[in-house]
C-alpha cells in the first residue's frame, strides 16, 4: 500500500500500517510514515513517534518531532525535552516548535534554557534557532512569563533581548519601573531608559559590564543624558577597555561623551591620556608629551581599533619620543591586511617626525624593496625620507623618491631605470591605497614618455604584460591608449607607413 495514497484515512488498518513502516522501513519510508502519522493525529501514533524521536537518521527525528507537535498529545513533552540537548540544530528547532504547539507548561524552563544556550552560543544557525524559542515560548503564552521577566536580569545582552522579545510577543507589561527598565535595556532602547531617569541609572550601570560593545556603549550614552553623578566612577574604566570586539572604539567615545556631559575632568595626567585618545583628540594629546608616550605606545597594539592605531602612530611621531622608533619600524614591518598599507604609511611619517637616525636606513630598505612591502607604503617611506633631508644616490631610490612628491618628468629623465619601478605601481595585486588611482596614471603616462625617450621597444613588452594584471577601467583604458600609439610610433620608425602622424607629443588621456 504506497502510503501517499492513505494520508487522510484515520481507520485502523492504515494507521496500524504507517507505524508498521515507521519501525521497519528504510530510511525515507519512515521519514513519510511520520509525516502521514502526524497528518492523520492519531494518538496510537503517539509512542511509535516517540521512539522515533530515537532513530540513528536526523531525518527521522525530525519527521517524528514534528508529528508530535500535530498530535499535541502531553506524553511527548518530557521526551521533547530532552531532545532540546541533541547536537543538531535542526532537530532542536522542531522539538522547540513541537513543545510550542503542544503547549504544556513543563516545557518553559527547558525551553528558557535552550534559548540561553543558543544566545550564549551564538553560533551560525543561532539567530534561526532563538527566533523558533521565541515562538515556541510565544505559543506557551502566560506561564512562560515570570521565567522571561527573571530572564531580563541576565548578563548575557543576546539572551535578555530574547527574553524582552518574547514577552513583548505575548503582550505582557511591566508591572513597576523596574521591570520597565530591565524590558528596556532588553530591547536596546536606549532613548526609552534615558527618559525613565534616576530609576534606571543602578541597571545601566551594571550594564557597562555586559560581554556586549554595543550594550555597554549604548548604557554609556544614556547615562550620560541622565545625568546622574553615581554614574561618573563606572564610566571612568571603560576610557580604557581594550575589547577586541569593539572594532570602531565606539564604546570609548560614548564613555567620553557621558563623560563630558557629566561635567567630569580628569584629576591626574594619565587619565587626561586616555579621556583625549577616547575622544580622538590627538593634536591636545601631543601636548601632554612624555606622559602620553606608553599608553600610545600600548595603543598601536589594539589590533581591533584601526582608528585608535592610526591616531597613536601619527601623534607618537608629534611628541618626537626615541621610544618609539622600534614599534614604529615593527608596523612598517607588518604585511598583514591590506587595509594596513596606510597604517604603516602613517607609521613611516611619524619615523621622519622623530628624526632618529635609525630610521633613515630603514626607510630607504623599505623604499627599494618592492618583494617585502607594498607599493604605497614604498612612497611613504620616500616622503618620509625626503622630510629627514635625505637625498637618493642610485637610480632605483630616484624613481620611488621623485615619484613619491609627484616630481613624474624628473622620473622621464631617468629613463630606462625606471621601466621596473613604474610597472611595479601598476601590478602591485594586494595594494589598496586612496591615492592608487591617480599614481597609476601618472605611471602610464611615464611609461609612455620613456618610451619616446629610449625607444618604444623597451616598454611596449612591459607594459603590454602588465595590460592583463590591471583591473581599474581607467588605467587599462590609459594603458591601451598608450600601447596603440607606441606601436604605431614603431611602425612609423620601420618605415611601413608613408608619413609621420605627430603622436609622438601626445599623451594617454586620463
Amino acid at each position: 500500500m504506497a502510503i501517499g495514497s492513505i494520508y487522510d484515512r484515520e481507520d485502523k488498518e492504515a494507521v496500524e500500517s504507517l507505524i508498521n513502516t515507521l519501525k521497519r522501513g528504510d530510511g525515507g519510508s519512515r521519514v513519510r510514515a511520520a509525516r502521514a502519522l502526524g497528518m492523520i493525529g492519531d494518538v496510537r501514533a503517539v509512542e511509535p513517534l516517540i521512539q522515533a524521536l530515537k532513530d540513528e537518521d536526523v531525518n527521522v527525528r525530525i519527521a517524528a518531532a514534528e508529528a508530535l507537535g500535530s498530535i499535541k498529545d502531553a506524553r511527548a513533552v518530557e521526551p521533547l525535552i530532552q531532545a532540546l540537548k541533541d547536537g543538531n540544530w535542526s532537530y532542536r528547532v522542531r522539538a522547540a516548535r513541537a513543545l510550542g504547539m503542544i503547549g504544556d507548561v513543563r516545557a518553559v524552563e527547558p525551553l528558557i534554557q535552550a534559548l540561553k544556550d543558543e544566545c550564549y552560543r551564538m553560533e551560525k544557525r543561532s539567530i534561526e534557532n532563538i527566533k523558533n524559542m521565541l515562538w515556541a515560548l510565544e505559543k506557551i503564552g502566560e506561564p512562560a512569563v515570570e521565567s522571561l521577566v527573571q530572564a531580563l536580569k541576565d548578563k548575557n545582552g543576546h539572551f535578555r533581548w530574547g527574553a524582552a522579545s518574547a514577552l513583548e510577543k505575548i503582550g505582557w507589561l511591566p508591572k513597576n519601573t523596574m521591570e520597565k527598565v530591565l524590558y528596556l535595556i532588553g530591547k536596546s532602547e536606549w532613548d526609552d531608559v534615558a527618559i525613565v531617569g534616576k530609576p534606571a541609572v543602578e541597571s545601566l550601570i551594571q550594564a557597562l559590564n555586559d560581554s556586549d560593545s554595543y550594550i555597554r556603549m549604548g548604557a554609556a550614552r544614556a547615562l550620560g543624558k541622565i545625568g546622574d553623578l553615581r554614574a561618573v566612577e563606572p564610566l571612568v574604566p571603560l576610557l580604557r577597555e581594550k575589547d577586541p570586539r569593539d572594532e570602531k572604539g565606539k564604546v570609548l567615545g560614548a564613555a567620553a561623551e557621558a563623560l563630558d556631559r557629566l561635567g567630569w575632568k580628569p584629576e591626574n595626567d594619565l587619565d587626561r591620556v586616555y579621556y583625549l585618545m577616547a575622544k580622538g583628540e590627538w593634536e591636545k594629546l601631543a601636548e601632554l608629551g612624555k606622559v602620553a608616550v606608553e599608553p600610545l605606545l600600548e595603543a598601536l597594539h589594539y589590533g581591533w581599533n584601526y582608528d585608535l592605531r592610526v591616531g597613536a602612530a601619527k601623534t607618537l611621531g608629534m611628541i618626537g619620543d626615541r621610544r618609539a622608533v622600534e614599534p614604529l619600524l615593527e608596523i612598517i614591518c607588518e604585511n598583514e591586511g591590506l587595509w594596513d598599507s596606510r597604517y604603516r604609511c602613517v607609521a613611516a611619517v611619524a619615523l621622519a617626525r622623530i628624526s632618529d637616525g635609525r630610521a633613515v636606513e630603514f626607510l630607504r630598505r623599505v623604499m627599494v624593496r618592492g618583494d617585502e612591502y607594498l607599493y604605497s607604503v614604498r612612497l611613504c617611506a620616500a616622503r618620509a625620507l625626503n622630510q629627514l633631508g635625505w637625498t637618493p644616490t642610485i637610480n632605483l631610490e630616484r624613481v620611488y623618491f621623485l615619484a613619491a612628491n609627484n616630481e613624474w618628468d624628473r622620473v622621464v629623465e631617468l629613463g630606462e631605470a625606471a621601466i621596473g619601478p613604474l610597472i611595479e605601481a601598476l601590478t602591485d595585486p594586494n595594494d589598496v591605497y586612496r591615492e592608487k588611482e591617480e599614481v597609476q596614471l601618472k605611471a602610464v603616462e611615464t611609461l609612455y614618455k620613456i618610451g619616446l625617450r629610449v625607444g618604444v621597444d623597451r616598454v611596449i613588452p612591459s607594459l603590454a604584460e602588465a595590460r592583463w594584471k590591471v583591473c581599474n577601467n581607467r588605467v587599462c583604458t590609459a594603458m591601451e591608449s598608450a600601447l596603440d600609439k607606441l606601436w604605431m610610433k614603431k611602425l612609423c620608425e620601420r618605415g611601413e607607413n608613408g608619413e609621420s602622424w605627430g603622436w609622438e607629443n601626445e599623451y594617454p588621456p586620463e
